[in-house]
């Protein structure tokens, strides 16, 4: 039996799945976005510790393979027209947080160059949980849990595709 086009309950292809990888892997990122949100006057006051968020993307200039990613994993797409009349317009799509990571998941096993990003940015996100108090509020985020994340941006960020 041919595996390689076996569906199993609504999910992706094996087909599918390496055909993501590889356009992560070749026009993709993998990234943790940092936010210090203490320099933000919203944010002035109790919220001083800085926000963390997982984002996976591929920006390309051909359309189908952005809507290939849009239409079987959902997020975000962008068009961006032009900037000069010599260029091609760009299309991106990005995934965020826990969304992310399970797209991440799915389609770890076909990874080359990015797969040490995606194992660690994997790990990344498995590691973030919110306490809430009693009032379901969220509580401060340990210190020992905001230097494990930084430790991680650091690493990933090193080297930006």
């Amino acid at each position: 039996m041919n595996n390689i086009n076996k569906t199993t309950r609504g999910k992706h292809t094996i087909a599918e799945k390496a055909y993501a990888a590889g356009l992560i892997d070749g026009e993709g990122h993998i990234i943790i976005y940092k936010q210090n949100r203490h320099k933000m006057a919203k944010y002035k006051g109790n919220h001083k510790s800085p926000v963390y968020t997982l984002i996976v993307g591929c920006t390309n200039t051909e359309r189908s393979l952005i809507e290939f990613l849009y239409k079987r994993w959902g997020a975000c797409r962008q068009f961006r027209p032009r900037q000069r009349k010599n260029w091609k317009p760009v299309y991106d799509w990005t995934i965020q947080a826990d969304m992310a990571m399970n797209f991440l998941k799915e389609i770890y096993p076909f990874f080359t160059s990015k797969k040490w990003k995606a194992k660690l940015a994997i790990k990344f996100q498995e590691g973030k949980f919110l306490r809430k108090n009693k009032k379901g509020r969220s509580r401060k985020i340990p210190k020992a849990e905001l230097e494990r994340r930084d430790r991680i941006w650091k690493k990933l960020n090193l080297h930006r595709h």
